[in-house]
Parts: C-alpha cells; structure tokens; sequence
C-alpha cells in the first residue's frame, strides 16, 4: 500500500487533473505544507515533533505558524513553553475553524478541477491510460 504522497501519485497511473489550493495576498501564506504542519500539530500536541513529521526545520514551523497568523490577525496556535516535558501546542478555536474553511475550500477546488479536465480532456486522453484498456472487460 502507497504511503508518502509520492508514492500514491506514482500508484495512479490515469492522467487527471490536479491542483495546490493556497490563500494569500503578497505572498502565498496557507497551503498544503501549512495545511500538513497545522494537522500534525493536533495530532503530536508539539511543535518540534509537528516538524519533525513533517521534515521541516522547527524555526521553520514556527516561521509559517507566525506568517499565518499575522496574515489572519488571529492566534491560530495555543503553545505552553518548557517544562520537564517540553511545550505543548495545539490549534486554537480559530485555528481549528482556519483549517475546516481550508479543508471545504481545497475540496471544492479539486472537485471542479476534475469537472473542468472531463469537460476539456476527456476525450483527449481516451484511451491513453492503462486502466482505459481494461474499461468494460470485468
């Protein structure tokens, strides 16, 4: 079974169309990395291991919680420095709210991308994909 993103995208072999769904205004500040960092902070509880997961720096975490933060105006995430155990994290109300927005936008935003490609596509790559050649024959 596929297990990094990579993998899945390789085990897909039908052409299809695919999208990075972002929020910004300068500069993009949301998108899917933030999205996975955010997630593996409610999931560890802990910044440095919410990097880790997600194989960034933990300057570099807190770089892209700040940056979206100030983008929102919001705390998006609660932390409690040091102690025996280190600091905790996890996402605020607003943030949690950040994130189910972003979840039904991203959504939304692949569903009508695989609209738009049947509509434009469909008929172009019929046949091109080897699951194409097996259509039917079950």
């Amino acid at each position: 079974m596929p297990k990094s993103l990579r993998e899945k995208r390789e085990a897909n072999t039908k052409t299809h169309a695919f999208v990075k769904a972002g929020i910004g205004g300068r500069e993009a500040f949301f998108g899917p990395g933030p999205a996975g960092l955010f997630k593996q902070i409610e999931v560890s509880g802990n910044v440095r291991q919410a990097a880790q997961d997600m194989q960034i720096s933990y300057s570099k975490a807190w770089k892209i919680i700040s940056h979206a933060e100030k983008e929102c105006n919001r705390k998006l995430v609660e932390r409690s420095h040091g102690g025996k155990d280190g600091g905790k994290a996890s996402l605020t109300n607003d943030g949690r709210e950040f994130m189910r927005l972003y979840s039904l936008y991203n959504e939304e935003i692949k569903a009508k991308a695989d609209e738009c490609f049947e509509k434009y596509f469909a008929d172009f790559f019929k046949g091109c994909n080897a699951d194409d050649d097996n259509e039917g024959e079950e």
